[in-house]
C-alpha cells in the first residue's frame, strides 16, 4: 500500500475564540486537556503533522503566541496561522 502524501493528510485544526477557549477540532479543551490532547496527536501521527491555528482577530497577540509555543513546544513543526478575513459590513 502506498503511503499517503502530506497533502493528503487532514491538517489538525486548532482554534483559540473570543473568550481565550482553546480547541482542538470540534471538541473544546481545558488547558491541561489541551495540552495533553496535543501530546496524544504527535505522538500518533508524528512531528510532521501539519497544525492549523486560527485565532479569533479581537484576542490579544500574547494568547495568540501562548498557543503557537504551546503547539511548537508540543513537538509539531508544520505550523501555520490562518488569517480569516473580518465579514463585510
Amino acid at each position: 500500500r502506498a503511503k499517503a502524501l502530506p497533502s493528503d493528510v487532514e491538517p489538525i485544526s486548532v482554534t483559540i475564540d473570543a473568550r481565550g477557549q482553546r480547541s482542538i477540532g470540534e471538541e473544546v479543551l481545558s488547558d491541561a486537556a489541551f495540552a495533553a490532547r496535543l501530546q496524544a496527536l504527535r505522538e500518533a501521527r508524528g512531528a510532521e503533522a501539519r497544525v492549523v491555528i486560527r485565532a479569533d482577530a479581537g484576542l490579544p497577540y500574547g494568547q495568540v503566541a501562548a498557543l503557537l509555543a504551546d503547539v511548537t513546544g508540543s513537538g509539531f513543526t508544520k505550523v501555520a496561522l490562518v488569517n480569516q478575513p473580518k465579514a463585510a459590513a
